[in-house]
This record gives C-alpha cells, sequence and structure tokens, in this order.
C-alpha cells in the first residue's frame, strides 16, 4: 500500500459556504496528519469561493463525467482507498474504480441521507397543518420512505460502498434496522473540528436575532420563508425594536426581496466568518421543517455559545435524553416565537441553555476520539478486505448490476461524445 487517498468530490469544497464542504476537508486534514498522500478530484467547476488546494498541498485533478479518461487517473493516482462525496459520485464512478483497482477500499461519505431528506420535503409539502415540521409514526421515519426511486439508489450505493459515513446516529441506526444494513459496513462519524472558541462575547455584549444557511439548499430556503411569514410577525408583537438579520451564501433575488427594514427584518448574503457573525447575536431562529443529517448552522452556533430554537429535525442526531438542547425545540409557531423573546430578554435563561453548548460539542464532536475511529475502522477494513466484502453478498450482487448497467450507459455517452468531436 501507498497510503493514498483519492477524495472524489461532487462540487468542489467552499468551507466557508456549506457544513458539508468543512466536513469533507477535515476528513482531508485528517488523513494528511495521519501521513497518507491526499488527493481531490471533482468533475465540477471551481467558483471564487472554491477551496484552494494547492496552498494545503493537497492534488486537485479536473475530471469529465463519463468519460473514459478518468480510467487513465486513477490508473495514474494508484490509490488505496477513494472515498466518494455523496451516492451521486458513488454512481458516477465507483464501477470505474472497482474495475480498474478491483483491491482498492471505496468509501462512501453519505452526508445526510438525501432519500430521508426528500421523503420528508414531499411530506411537508402535504402538510396543511398551522405547525413547523410534519410528526412522522415510527421514531422519525417517513412513511414514504422505501416507495422513493431515490430510496432505492442511495441505499443500493451504501450496500456497494465496502464502508458508508454517516454523520448522525439516528441515521445509522435507521440504516440498520430499516433497511438490514450491515453494521460492518457503516462507521458514525461526527462533525470534526468543532470545539467550544473561548472569550465569545456575553449576553450583554449582544443583539437581535440571526438565521443563516446556503439558499442553494432547499431547506434553508424553507426555513427562511417560515420565519418570515409565520414566526417573525409573532416576535415583533412582544419586540417592536427587535431586529433579525439573516446570513446565507448564494443569495437569490428572491430572499433579498423579503428584505423589509420596516420589520427589522435584515437579508445580508454570504458572510466571510459564519462563527464571528453568529457570535454577535442573541439567539440563532433555525425553524427547519425537513432535512437530514446533522445541521451545520447548529453546531456552528453552539461553537460560540450561541443559544438555538429550531425543531425536532434540528435536533436530530445531536441531543441525547442526559444532554438537553442548549436553546428550545417545538413545532409550534407560537411556541417558538415565545422562546425565542424569552431567550433574547432573559440573561439568566440565555446564560443558562448557552452553557449547554459546551457538554454537546465535548459528547457528540469529540475531535480525537472521532479521527481514532475513522482510521482504525479504514484501515482495518483494508487488511480484511476480502473477508469484508465475503460477508456483504447484496452488495457484490449490486455492484455486478452496477456494472453491466451503468458501466454500459457510461460508455454509450463516451462514446457517442468521441463521435461528436472526430470530424
Amino acid at each position: 500500500m501507498n497510503n493514498t487517498i483519492l477524495f472524489i468530490a461532487y462540487v468542489w469544497p467552499e468551507i466557508k459556504s456549506t457544513a458539508a464542504s468543512q466536513n469533507i476537508m477535515s476528513y482531508a486534514h485528517a488523513f494528511k496528519r495521519a501521513g497518507y498522500r491526499v488527493c481531490f478530484a471533482s468533475a465540477a467547476q471551481t467558483s471564487d469561493q472554491s477551496v484552494n488546494f494547492e496552498r494545503l498541498e493537497i492534488e486537485k485533478i479536473q475530471i469529465k463525467l463519463n468519460c473514459d479518461s478518468f480510467d487513465e487517473v486513477i490508473k495514474n493516482v494508484n490509490p488505496d482507498i477513494v472515498l466518494f462525496d455523496r451516492f451521486l459520485t458513488e454512481e458516477q464512478y465507483a464501477w470505474r474504480v472497482a474495475k480498474t483497482l478491483p483491491n482498492c477500499l471505496r468509501v462512501l461519505d453519505c452526508e445526510d441521507l438525501h432519500c430521508l431528506r426528500e421523503a420528508r420535503r414531499l411530506l411537508h409539502k402535504q402538510n396543511k397543518k398551522n405547525q413547523l415540521y410534519v410528526s412522522f409514526p415510527d421514531a422519525n421515519i417517513p412513511i414514504n420512505l422505501k416507495e422513493l426511486d431515490i430510496t432505492k439508489r442511495e441505499i443500493a450505493s451504501i450496500f456497494r460502498s465496502d464502508i458508508s459515513i454517516v454523520l448522525s446516529e439516528f441515521e445509522e441506526s435507521l440504516l440498520k434496522s430499516s433497511f438490514n444494513v450491515p453494521a460492518s459496513s457503516l462507521l458514525y462519524i461526527g462533525f470534526l473540528e468543532r470545539k467550544l472558541i473561548p472569550n465569545t462575547p456575553s449576553f450583554s455584549q449582544r443583539r437581535d436575532f440571526v438565521s443563516i444557511g446556503s439558499f442553494k439548499h432547499e431547506p434553508n430556503w424553507d426555513a427562511v420563508l417560515t420565519l418570515k411569514n409565520n414566526i417573525w410577525p409573532l416576535i415583533k408583537q412582544r419586540l417592536s425594536n427587535a431586529q433579525c438579520h439573516i446570513y446565507g451564501s448564494y443569495l437569490p433575488p428572491k430572499a433579498k426581496s423579503l428584505e423589509n427594514k420596516n420589520q427589522g427584518f435584515y437579508v445580508h448574503g454570504f458572510t466571510p466568518n459564519a462563527h464571528e457573525t453568529l457570535s454577535t447575536h442573541k439567539v440563532l431562529l433555525a425553524p427547519i421543517n425537513f432535512g437530514a443529517g446533522i445541521k451545520g448552522k447548529l453546531i456552528d452556533a453552539m461553537q460560540v455559545s450561541t443559544p438555538s430554537v429550531t425543531t425536532p429535525i434540528g435536533t436530530e442526531g445531536i441531543e441525547t435524553d442526559s444532554l438537553k438542547w442548549p436553546g428550545a425545540k417545538t413545532q409550534n409557531f407560537a411556541e417558538f416565537a415565545d422562546i425565542a423573546v424569552q431567550l433574547h430578554e432573559s440573561e439568566r435563561d440565555w446564560n443558562s441553555k448557552s452553557q449547554r453548548c459546551a457538554q454537546l460539542l465535548e459528547r457528540n464532536f469529540n475531535h480525537e476520539k472521532h479521527i481514532e475511529r475513522l482510521l482504525e475502522k479504514i484501515e482495518g477494513t483494508q487488511h480484511l478486505l476480502h473477508e469484508h466484502r465475503a460477508t456483504n453478498f447484496i452488495g457484490s450482487m449490486l455492484m455486478h448490476h452496477n456494472m453491466a448497467s451503468t458501466q454500459y450507459m457510461g460508455q454509450w455517452i463516451s462514446a457517442k461524445s468521441k463521435l461528436k468531436q472526430d470530424p
């Protein structure tokens, strides 16, 4: 083994824009510190916010979709491990990796379960009640989850992979109980590099409410609309001078049009330092109606000891029976507004909730513990890869059929592209 890991990214990471980017880069840093040669590849276009890999001494490789040139790339890089950024990337490239480097460990970084988020989104659209977040029977598992095509695709991708990394213990449990994914194929790793930032402003040094999240992410946009239309008017009835400041990358005109200074509702767009922005405000408002995984904005707020008001979807995978939320969770608009006002006005309540942040960060996002588990699982599976795959017949079967379908579709597209290029 040459201790090389290749990350195949769905998009080039933008650590100032999304929690997903921060997370995948934390894995890259962990492997680099462990002595691995780290390479990053993507077929996406870069942006002004994309990570500067040269500065980090990480090899950057531009690849193409449905192109045989990837086979040469993978041969030249010759990785021991390939990490796929979300199931969409695994669908595109895993069969090529398996064909060219059959002994290469294939790791899927789920980020969050896309099928779970989509199932919840569809149910939320049907929700006519005056409340946040659709309640589901059976421990928050949507009744429509197994009916969706995206579920079949994502679960198949998880079975095909040697290891699938999940951010949420809830989702790890769901995969094992509802889809019979072997425990040996799953690895729960909370967000890395998420420690408490010391010496943040006190209650008296802060002001106003804040909400944050990339506008490209549909649950974030839905949360902003919920806040603007259903919750902020209730808060303003109680606090006439209150202000709410909305931040997020990729600000579209439709979001900026929500700004109303007379109502104290300000839409700012991108902030280069989320922690600094969150630390100047008293309360984070996150009325999340649907989604999955761990919500980066809530962890960012904890890091700067900022209490938050959110929904059960927001606290999922973070709150425990013994460690309560640093703020509150609710499904009712009026209760959401009442709790937000109480935290904004009461220094005693604010301090009590703020102090919970450190405990939850230590319990769920202990950097050293998760790094040790990550490297131990990866390297242990590498050494027993043949035995590991022998216990996953369903994964082998799905890879066989994927090679016979996705492979030939990809080769057809590649051949078609070559014909267009030829004079």
